[in-house]
């Protein structure tokens, strides 16, 4: 379980971790859009479970908002995430882009927001590849390795308040 301090320790250092990885690849490759698309779903929709089996109907854009279970998204880095990743996730499920980057018809066919190599959800292990890959499994403090859990605790004491 973790504090209460560190669950604030954990959402800052979360957001700042995601906002300065944007800042700093400037061509992201689907894989990292990908990544950070599924934290920032976790962050911003904790109470909903794991983002891996969601519905590609949970994400809508309308003009500048970005609606994640129609709700809208108040911190900018993970709506800017999600809006990135909204936009792959549209153009790679059209069939000539598909082909351009070796997606599979199940993929782009697929009903979920973040689907894996065949169309069914995403691996278990995903988040916590996401996490490792996005250098976030490092800890703010004395948490320890972050985790999707302690994420989404963090994130579920956040909108208790």
């Amino acid at each position: 379980m973790v504090s209460d301090e560190d669950s604030t320790a954990l959402q800052n250092w979360v957001i700042q971790t995601l906002a300065k990885r944007m800042r700093s690849v400037k061509n992201p490759s689907i894989a990292t859009r990908r990544d950070l698309g599924l934290i920032a779903a976790l962050c911003a929709a904790p109470a909903r479970g794991t983002p891996r089996k969601w519905p590609e109907n949970s994400l809508t854009i309308e003009g500048r908002e970005v609606l994640l279970w129609d709700v809208a998204i108040e911190e900018p880095c993970f709506a800017v995430s999600l809006r990135f990743w909204h936009a792959w996730r549209e153009r790679l499920a059209r069939p000539d882009q598909r082909r351009l980057y070796r997606k599979s018809l199940l993929w782009g066919q697929s009903g979920l927001l973040f689907p894996g190599p065949n169309g069914a959800p995403l691996s278990r292990a995903a988040l916590h590849n996401a996490l490792r890959r996005l250098d976030l499994a490092g800890s703010p403090n004395s948490i320890g390795p972050i985790t999707p859990e302690k994420i989404r605790a963090a994130f579920l004491w956040r909108d208790r308040l």
